[in-house]
């Protein structure tokens, strides 16, 4: 029984996932209202973007750049 929940819990990952991040932006949107909203989701993908370790060495290969000019 466990298994089978585990497995179709892994199979529908997707679909809970989006069915999460709509419903935390729904409680934002009722809370705080759409520009809120809007200004909490672009921080939130700045920052994931900047916790990127790719981003963070590219940002780092170009401040050694400038720095050695």
């Amino acid at each position: 029984m466990l298994e089978e929940m585990i497995v179709s819990f892994i199979e529908k990952r997707k679909k809970i996932f989006g069915a999460i991040i709509g419903f935390i932006i729904a409680i934002l949107l009722v809370q705080y209202g759409i520009l809120a909203t809007i200004f909490i989701i672009v921080v939130t993908c700045i920052g994931y973007k900047i916790g990127d370790s790719t981003i963070i060495k590219r940002v780092k290969k170009k401040i050694i750049e400038k720095l050695q000019d």
